[in-house]
């Protein structure tokens, strides 16, 4: 019998150590995760610069009429898009950052 609650207890031990081990390796996947959007967050926004230089090189064009006022409109169309979507990313990494925040605790 008392074999059987020696073993009992190692056998809980063990569970506990494996759901350490397991929220431990979870954490570590939502931090890469984290570091991976915050990646693409920081290429976007270098992209969003090359566009918005382009977009006012299209505004230089239009006013030399060198360039139509679609060319312009489909410039700033991907300036926006663009933008709209770093605001969402940046969202979403907040809530990632949240959910890492809550889970050290």
């Amino acid at each position: 019998m008392a074999e059987s609650i020696a073993q009992s207890r190692r056998d809980h031990q063990r569970g506990d150590a494996i759901d350490f081990i397991e929220m431990h390796l979870e954490l570590q996947r939502q931090r890469l995760d984290s570091l991976d959007r915050r990646a693409i967050v920081e290429s976007d926004k270098i992209e969003l610069q090359r566009l918005t230089e382009e977009y006012e090189q299209f505004v230089e064009l239009v006013d030399l009429n060198a360039e139509t006022d679609f060319a312009l409109r489909m410039a700033q169309l991907r300036l926006e898009t663009l933008a709209r979507q770093i605001q969402e990313k940046e969202q979403a990494l907040e809530k990632v950052n949240r959910q890492i925040q809550s889970s050290e605790q």
